[in-house]
């Protein structure tokens, strides 16, 4: 299992979430060395609970899920970022909720240019009136 494809298990686990990622990659180190270790060792994470160690056993049911998203990440030339890592964007990381994983295609220059995000949006049409009040010209990632 690559490193990628343990980040993107997390991602999907049902009721893991930001903080006990964060929490499990600090214990482990890496995420591949989460999905390595034993269920004993998970249950010495505060905050795990049961439930949770049940979802990190049963892992594989994920495997297919994941194997496509790789697949596709692979075929759009879609490159990621790690929280943490040496280039994710230093403002994004000051977010309680930053993502985990932040996918980009292209050259990732966040320190050189000006950024708006917005992520999570459900009514995709108020993004295009929210532009053209605060004006400026906005290039794509």
């Amino acid at each position: 299992m690559s490193e990628l494809e343990a980040l993107l298990l997390l991602e999907n686990l049902q009721g893991i979430g930001w903080n006990r990622s964060h929490k499990l990659l600090t214990h482990f180190g890496s995420a591949t060395a989460i999905f390595k270790a034993k269920p004993k060792e998970w249950r010495t994470v505060a905050g795990l609970g049961e439930a949770i160690c049940y979802e990190l056993a049963n892992w594989e049911k994920y495997r297919s899920l994941v194997a496509q998203q790789v697949e596709m990440l692979d075929r759009y030339a879609v490159a990621f970022l790690v929280y943490g890592s040496t280039n994710y964007p230093l403002p994004l990381s000051y977010c309680p909720d930053a993502p985990l994983l932040l996918f980009y295609q292209g050259i990732p220059q966040f320190k050189k240019r000006k950024i708006i995000s917005i992520v999570g949006t459900r009514k995709h049409a108020t993004w295009e009136s929210f532009l053209r009040t605060i004006g400026g010209s906005f290039i794509p990632l």
